[in-house]
C-alpha cells in the first residue's frame, strides 16, 4: 500500500545502517509515524531532512516501520536559537514520547505546526521580559493531554464539588483533583492550590490571562500528568534548559 503526498515534519533521525536512517515524523492525518529512508547522497544535500522544516512525503507499507518513497523539503528549516531551539527540541521529544508510532491522531500535525510557528514568531519579538515562551509550551502540553484523554477537569473536583480557591488538591489519575488537607505529616505530598487551578482554567480559555503563579503551577501539573506517557528517562531538552 502506498500513500499520496502528505505534509510532515522530521522529529528525530537515527542511523539504521550505512545507507539507511530511521525517521520519526509527525504527518498530516496520521500523527506520529516511524519510517525507514535511504540516506541521500551527499551531493543531494542530506541536510534537507532537517527538523523544523515542512516536508512532503509518501511511503509504502502498513507495518509499524514504513518505507519512505518520497521525502522532499517544502520549506527551509526555522532557524530557532537558544531557548527557542531547546523548546523546539522539547516539542519533538515530547511528541515522540507521548504518542506511540502509528497512534492515529489527526489533530497532532496541525497542533504541532501551529506551536512550532508560534515559537518562531515569538523568537522574532522576544524582549526577554515576556512569558510568551512558557505560555506556548504550556498550551501545547495541555493540548496533548486533551488528545490523550487526560486533560484535567478544572471546574469540579473528583467529588463533584466546585474547586475552592482557598483549598488544596491532590491529583488522582482515575478521580481527578481531590481535596487535600495539609498537615505536618503530609506537607511533602504534591498538591495544588485551588486558586492556581482556577487561574489555569481561565488562562486556557483566554491565553492573555496567564500569570507567573499560574504558569509555574501549570508547568508542575503538566510534568506530573505527562510522566505516565513519557516515562522516567530524562528528556535531553530539559537538560539543555538546565545548562543555560
Amino acid at each position: 500500500m502506498s500513500t499520496g503526498l502528505l505534509p510532515g515534519y522530521v522529529l528525530h533521525s537515527s542511523v539504521l545502517s550505512d545507507h539507511k536512517l530511521i525517521l520519526d515524523m509527525v504527518v498530516a492525518d496520521h500523527g506520529h509515524i516511524r519510517l525507514v529512508a535511504r540516506r541521500p547522497a551527499k551531493r543531494s544535500g542530506a541536510l534537507q531532512w532537517q527538523p523544523f522544516s515542512r516536508h512532503q512525503l509518501s511511503w509504502r507499507g502498513q507495518q509499524s516501520l514504513k518505507t519512505v518513497q518520497v521525502l522532499e523539503a517544502e520549506t527551509a528549516a526555522m532557524a530557532l536559537q537558544g531557548v527557542y531551539l531547546f523548546s523546539g527540541i522539547y516539542l519533538n521529544e515530547l511528541t515522540i514520547r507521548a504518542f506511540a508510532a502509528d497512534h492515529i491522531c489527526p489533530a497532532l500535525f496541525p497542533l504541532y505546526e501551529r506551536t512550532l510557528t508560534a515559537l518562531w514568531q515569538a523568537q522574532q519579538i522576544d524582549t526577554g521580559l515576556s512569558p510568551l515562551l512558557e505560555v506556548i509550551l504550556r498550551q501545547y502540553e495541555f493540548a496533548i493531554l486533551a488528545e490523550l484523554g487526560t486533560r484535567p477537569q478544572f471546574a469540579l473536583d473528583g467529588t463533584g464539588q466546585p474547586i475552592a480557591a482557598d483549598g488544596f488538591y491532590q491529583w488522582w489519575p482515575e478521580q481527578g483533583f481531590l481535596p487535600y488537607v495539609m498537615t505536618s505529616s503530609t506537607g511533602n505530598i504534591e498538591s495544588w492550590r485551588g486558586a492556581d487551578l482556577t487561574a489555569i482554567a481561565a488562562a486556557l480559555a483566554d491565553h492573555s490571562a496567564w500569570q507567573s503563579a499560574s504558569l509555574k503551577a501549570a508547568k508542575r501539573l503538566c510534568r506530573t500528568l505527562l510522566q505516565f506517557y513519557i516515562g522516567t528517562k530524562p528528556l535531553l531538552s530539559r537538560q539543555l534548559f538546565k545548562a543555560t
